[in-house]
């Protein structure tokens, strides 16, 4: 099905100040959570898409796996534990 619009509606939507893009995203500063209760754990991995993690450790009390990118610039990510089996696979040393 294909819709058409008559051009007048088409520069109004695309001037529409409604329709504002985005704004950039800002760092924060890496501040520890005060419930945080992280276990250490170290283990290699790879994501799904074949790229190389090291985990560092579990936190415990929010349910989430801390892990390490090679080249990332911006510190430590995380993953849902209840994700982490399904999107990370163990590497065999």
């Amino acid at each position: 099905m294909m819709w058409l619009l008559p051009i007048g509606t088409l520069s109004l939507l695309l001037v529409s100040p409604l329709v504002r893009p985005p704004p950039k995203a800002k760092l924060l500063p890496e501040v520890p959570m005060e419930n945080e209760q992280i276990v250490p754990f170290e283990m290699d991995c790879r994501d799904k898409h074949g790229r190389l993690v090291h985990v560092v450790g579990v936190d415990q009390a929010n349910h989430r796996v801390l892990y390490r990118r090679p080249d990332y610039q911006f510190g430590l990510c995380f993953c849902p534990r209840r994700d982490f089996g399904t999107e990370f696979k163990k590497v065999s040393e």
